[in-house]
């Protein structure tokens, strides 16, 4: 049932380059390192992304992995 509806947004966003505000937006969580932290230095700040915004993400960089060696020199 999801993938159909998770298609069709991957499918339009490739053919609009367009995407909803609401697929955009990030949560951050602050995970703390040690027990009874009580600096910012003691925690880890953990990103919370959207699934279709990382669906997105993983597709552009596989094609980019493809053509990135013809444009950027090994050295």
């Amino acid at each position: 049932m999801i993938k159909h509806h998770l298609y069709n947004v991957v499918l339009s966003f490739f053919s609009t380059g367009h995407l909803p505000k609401q697929v955009k937006a990030t949560a951050i969580a602050l995970i703390p390192k040690h027990p009874h932290a009580n600096n910012v230095k003691n925690f880890r700040p953990i990103s919370l992304c959207n699934v279709i915004y990382k669906v997105i993400a993983k597709i552009i960089a596989n094609r980019m992995k493809e053509e990135l060696p013809f444009i950027i020199h090994p050295s």
